[in-house]
């Protein structure tokens, strides 16, 4: 399908989607250059309902006349964009967290079949880790939040050290 959001959105109308599977219903897109203008116009029967949802629209601009009434489209409002953008975050922070439980289910995976490797792997990167802060006065981490690379504090450096070495020695046990 080419439009799964539409197909879907008619599916829940129980009605609606018996119609389009019988033949007397359908959903269409149109694409209207600017300044277009659409002749009055009606169905051959009073038994269909038509709804026309813009969705890409500027300001004001628009309008559309049923009867006698006519009514103007205006563009999201701030809380519609700030909406979208709320559920944009939610769906990021959701693929993310389900790629991080894939990789630990990933990880536990291999950890059941190989032991050994995984646990010499993890050594091995104690190891690097070690070497470089006890060779690197200044070291730079990724900030999670932004991005970018920083400098960490000497205290932060320190404590980060106590625990490279305290995992090299669990691993040379």
């Amino acid at each position: 399908k080419r439009c799964p959001a539409t197909a879907a959105a008619v599916d829940a109308v129980a009605a609606a989607a018996q119609m389009a599977r019988d033949g007397v219903g359908e959903v269409t897109f149109s694409c209207l250059s600017p300044g277009a203008h659409l002749k009055p116009h009606c169905g051959s029967t009073n038994t269909r309902l038509t709804a026309h949802l813009p969705l890409l629209v500027p300001d004001g601009v628009c309008s559309i006349r049923c009867g006698e009434e006519v009514r103007t489209y205006h563009s999201a409002s701030s809380d519609q964009d700030e909406a979208v953008k709320r559920l944009e975050e939610r769906r990021a922070a959701e693929a993310q967290a389900e790629e991080a439980a894939r990789q630990r289910r990933e990880e536990q995976r291999r950890i059941e079949e190989n032991p050994g490797e995984v646990s010499e792997e993890r050594c091995a990167k104690h190891r690097e880790n070690l070497r470089i802060l006890e060779n690197k006065p200044i070291v730079r981490v990724e900030n999670p939040e932004t991005g970018e690379m920083e400098v960490i504090d000497q205290a932060r450096r320190e404590r980060m050290l106590e625990k490279a070495r305290a995992a090299v020695e669990f691993c040379e046990k």
